[in-house]
């Protein structure tokens, strides 16, 4: 994580506008992943069942705010393809990621909603539904759903690799430039 908040960064100081929109979804993928992976142990080994049980809520509350459309929608996208001039065998199998991750995120979101509010995000007010729920929680419960989800999230962090090395083309930092001076020249 820490090369890509170095070279994020670097680009920041430059024009080069969608190569920044890249660094950005995979910086806020990554920040998400680094807060899963630790506590991720404990929510499937700890001694203590009520240390796991809180880790695993936890981490089904990263997971369910994890919403890549909120750095990776679909306009947002289609300017990084049509700016960066992406191939259209790349554009094709991210736009196949992005739907899988959202599906499966909504999936998350749904299976998991009352888990996720009634103990860790809003904490209803019945403590009782609160102690029940929290009881019955186990790992082997969502371990296919959260499974499905990393999945789907690891396809689409192998994609932004490939995205970013199409972005650091001389082709499509080209386009990039030509963009913003283009952009600065109509605001003038």
């Amino acid at each position: 994580m820490s090369t890509t908040v170095k070279e994020y960064r670097k680009i920041n100081k430059t024009k080069l506008s969608k190569t920044k929109d890249i660094f950005n979804i995979s910086l806020f993928l990554l920040l998400a992943e680094r807060d899963l992976q630790a506590i991720k142990i404990d929510a499937f080994s700890h001694p203590d069942p009520w240390k796991r049980n809180l880790s695993l809520r936890v981490m089904l509350l990263i997971i369910h705010e994890r919403d890549i459309s909120k750095v990776a929608s679909g306009n947002k996208m289609r300017e990084i393809y049509n700016q960066l001039d992406i191939d259209d065998g790349l554009k094709m199998k991210i736009i196949s990621s992005l739907r899988e991750i959202n599906k499966v995120h909504a999936k998350v979101k749904k299976q998991l909603s009352e888990i996720r509010n009634s103990t860790i995000a809003h904490r209803d007010g019945d403590s009782m539904l609160q102690y029940d729920v929290i009881e019955k929680l186990s790992i082997n419960q969502i371990k296919e759903l959260v499974t499905e989800y990393y999945e789907a999230s690891n396809d689409f962090m192998g994609l932004l690799t490939q995205l970013l090395l199409e972005a650091s083309t001389l082709k499509s930092m080209i386009h990039q430039y030509s963009n913003a001076n283009s952009s600065v020249e109509k605001a003038g």
